[in-house]
């Protein structure tokens, strides 16, 4: 057997690697040594002892035995790596009963009694010595959970371990249950949280116990630092007992956390919010208390919006029989057209997220489906933009023509955008065919044939918003409408065909069909207020294969050689901006189509010095003309 201490300090570091007997050989040695070192110490002179001995000359022996207790091996100390052998108990029990580094912590700050808790009923022994023992029973780990905290948030938390803690402990060291967290959840908060429906009678006991012990009538409505309360977390998880229970325990209905979130609010965004709870809390708690369902969250948005946004269609008739239990139980006669802070209604939210059967469950309790939001969105408008975009969802809208509710297809956005319009700026990475049948739809629906002409505050239709973002079907679709104007200019003075060739690539399919009927085409010659047609915007394009194709086109779609020759606001041809950009093949497109080459054209190929250039004007001097 080891006699010297400090041989004991090192084997006591690492007990997992000896066998039972010599560990137990070890913890004797040391027991016997700490009772002859140290007797009867408080823990304030334990740890004066400790810092003294480390800075003066006091005893070897002692000044080990105040070392050996810090000691972290593996940031483990002994006694919680003993806590790891389960199949060596003696040791554990040895220790334990020695007061060997009770009150010794990891790295992570984990104590004995924090480690027990965790282990539950199996330890209850052992947390009923170190619960007398330990000197702070609230300390808190590097996360700041106490031992209460660690008992509480077990699979199956013990409520005879819990009420150990709260009443087995020295008088002069008072648990205290009000301490959270990290981020402020106390061990009430904990309980309710609880994730597991089983045993929900044992979560109930604890939750008195902490009760009774507290005596503090704030405890139940004391907030983390999300300002969730017991009862949020309780809801969030749907216990129904639990909730309950709390209820009864006087628990605010109406409080709000640090998103203005309420108690229903936290139920109703659930996938599946519970209608038994709901259902309760209006028919079965208190009378006099009810829950305010116009209270929105900081953002505005109430408990029935938040329904209309369920973020699941397998739970939608449960999801209306809340909306129903809502309605009716609300103080506010027009609820269903309560509007957040962005001015969005009920509708607008289901319509966002493609609820159909929501949708039409709101038009028939009278929604309004001409309403607006800040940016001018109608419900119509919010689901033309929306990625969840549905043909069923716009035609239920329409079919609310039955209830005397007509959507206003010509209303737009702050910007004048109509929902028209809006949809002509998808078809790449939506469902093209079905964004054509809703076009198709409000066009039919449309009582104003001059509907399709629209134009927003830039002076943009729904032609022009096709071309711009390149969707062939769409402007196919358009220029089957008779009705159709083509040559509108916005405020640029930009028409359709302009927009085409505006872009890096423009397309030839597009530019074919604005051409395709020779009684209802592009005009060419229609410039910006700049004066440049779409002509030279192709011009001064660099990509000149790609542009070659479609200046055929529009050359082709011109009288003589107008468009050719036509000059902007500067007095620059066609042929002049090819130049500037020395676009060779696209000069000698021109040329061979009637271009006249002007004195500015041959300064230009001077000045720019390009040879090639330079020698196919020459080629064609004959054609001057000044």
């Amino acid at each position: 057997m080891l006699s010297n201490p400090q041989d004991h300090f090192v084997l006591n570091a690492q007990l997992s690697k000896l066998s039972e007997n010599d560990a137990i050989a070890v913890i004797n040695d040391l027991v016997k040594y700490k009772r002859k070192v140290i007797q009867n110490k408080t823990s304030e002179q334990f740890n004066s002892r400790q810092s003294s001995a480390r800075s003066t000359n006091e005893s070897k022996d002692e000044a080990i035995w105040y070392n050996s207790n810090t000691y972290v091996y593996n940031e483990m100390t002994p006694l919680l790596e003993a806590f790891k052998n389960k199949d060596k108990p003696e040791i554990l029990k040895l220790l334990i009963e020695g007061y060997l580094y009770i009150n010794e912590s990891n790295d992570n700050r984990i104590t004995p009694i924090m480690k027990a808790c965790e282990f539950g009923e199996t330890y209850i022994d052992i947390i009923n010595i170190l619960v007398k023992e330990t000197f702070d029973i609230n300390t808190a780990d590097k996360n700041g959970q106490t031992a209460l905290f660690v008992a509480c948030n077990q699979r199956n938390p013990s409520n005879k371990i819990v009420q150990i803690l709260l009443t087995e402990n020295r008088s002069d060291n008072i648990i205290d249950i009000q301490i959270g967290n990290n981020y402020g959840r106390t061990p009430l908060m904990t309980i309710c949280s609880h994730k597991s429906n089983d045993n929900i009678d044992n979560i109930i006991d604890i939750i008195d116990l902490l009760m009774n012990y507290s005596h503090d009538p704030k405890l139940i409505d004391q907030k983390d630092k999300s300002e969730k309360t017991s009862l949020m977390y309780a809801c969030k998880y749907g216990y129904i007992k639990i909730v309950k229970h709390l209820l009864h325990k006087n628990a605010d209905i109406n409080t709000r956390d640090i998103q203005g979130c309420t108690l229903l609010f936290v139920i109703c965004n659930k996938p599946n919010p519970c209608y038994e709870l709901v259902e309760y809390l209006f028919k079965e708690y208190r009378s006099h208390i009810i829950p305010d369902i116009t209270i929105g969250n900081n953002s505005g948005v109430t408990p029935l919006m938040t329904l209309c946004s369920c973020r699941s269609y397998d739970y939608v008739d449960n999801v209306k029989k809340i909306i129903n239990l809502l309605i009716k139980h609300s103080h506010a006669a027009d609820c269903i057209n309560q509007k957040d802070k962005s001015g969005k209604t009920c509708l607008m939210h289901a319509c966002e997220h493609g609820h159909r059967e929501i949708v039409d469950h709101l038009l028939q309790k009278n929604a309004e489906i001409n309403a607006v939001d800040k940016n001018g969105h109608t419900a119509l408008f919010s689901l033309c933009k929306t990625r969840n975009l549905r043909f069923d969802v716009v035609e239920s809208l329409f079919k609310a023509k039955r209830l005397g509710n007509i959507p206003d297809i010509r209303i737009g956005n702050s910007y004048g955008r109509s929902p028209l319009m809006t949809l002509c700026t998808r078809g790449i990475n939506d469902n093209v065919n079905m964004v054509i049948k809703i076009i198709e739809l409000l066009i039919k629906q449309s009582p104003d044939l001059e509907f399709i002409n629209q134009v927003d505050n830039s002076g943009q239709t729904s032609l022009m918003y096709a071309c711009e973002y390149g969707h062939y079907k769409v402007v196919e679709t358009l220029m089957q409408n008779k009705n159709l104007t083509i040559n509108t200019r916005d405020k640029n003075g930009c028409t359709a065909l302009f927009l085409t060739c505006s872009k890096r690539n423009p397309s030839y399919k597009i530019v074919k069909a604005l051409f395709k009927e020779k009684d209802h085409s592009s005009d060419v010659t229609i410039g910006n207020n700049s004066g440049i047609t779409p002509l030279m915007l192709l011009c001064s394009r660099g990509n000149e294969e790609q542009v070659s194709e479609t200046i055929d086109i529009l050359i082709q779609s011109s009288i003589d050689n107008v468009l050719v020759n036509q000059k902007d606001h500067k007095g620059k041809t066609a042929l002049i901006h090819a130049c500037e950009h020395k676009h060779i093949q696209i000069i000698k497109q021109l040329l061979d189509n009637g271009a006249s080459i002007t004195s500015e054209c041959k300064e230009i190929a001077e000045i720019i010095n390009d040879q090639d250039i330079i020698t196919l004007i020459q080629m064609h001097m004959e054609n001057i003309c000044d």
